[in-house]
């Protein structure tokens, strides 16, 4: 059997209780750990979360089709009780050589006082007290990506990276 019908866990990092469960969710039968390297289509290519959206979208096996599922995440955390710390935004991946890059970072905390600072990134960049990156980049062009890490921390205590990279064009 190609499909199956299986049930997907949402975790939060580090915590080993699932904060939601999606029924029905088509996907090819096995376990996690047999989806590796060799399959054409490894998992990580197969499952989506947009959150910004509110959508899970999956390939199911058959590689014919997407399928949508509706998945209010912020809601499911707060009915769980655990302490969460997100980010909700993708960072935009060009910047016209000689711009400015601009890029505000949404994240979501149970706790609030989100606090941002750049760990790395290129020269001139900077993150501000709200999340705001700007960076006014060189009238060169480069097919190099520039690697950024933006740490982040919340008044629970916890921290995360969110990592992305820009290209000038």
């Amino acid at each position: 059997k190609q499909n199956a019908t299986t049930s997907i866990n949402v975790h939060v990092n580090g915590h080993t209780d699932p904060i939601l469960t999606l029924p029905r969710i088509q996907m090819r039968p096995g376990e996690y750990g047999d989806f590796h390297g060799r399959e054409v289509m490894t998992l990580d290519r197969r499952i989506y979360f947009m959150p910004q959206y509110g959508v899970l979208i999956t390939l199911p096996a058959s590689n014919k089709s997407l399928v949508l599922h509706r998945l209010d995440l912020e809601t499911a955390l707060n009915d769980s009780g655990i302490d969460y710390l997100y980010v909700t935004t993708r960072a935009p991946a060009v910047v016209k050589a000689g711009g400015t890059f601009r890029y505000q970072i949404g994240t979501k905390s149970r706790k609030g006082d989100v606090k941002y600072e750049l760990t790395s990134g290129p020269n001139g960049m900077r993150v501000s007290d709200d999340g705001l990156v700007t960076w006014r980049t060189s009238r060169r062009s480069s097919n190099e990506p520039q690697d950024v890490i933006v740490s982040i921390s919340d008044a629970s205590g916890q921290t995360i990276t969110h990592t992305f990279k820009v290209t000038l064009n």
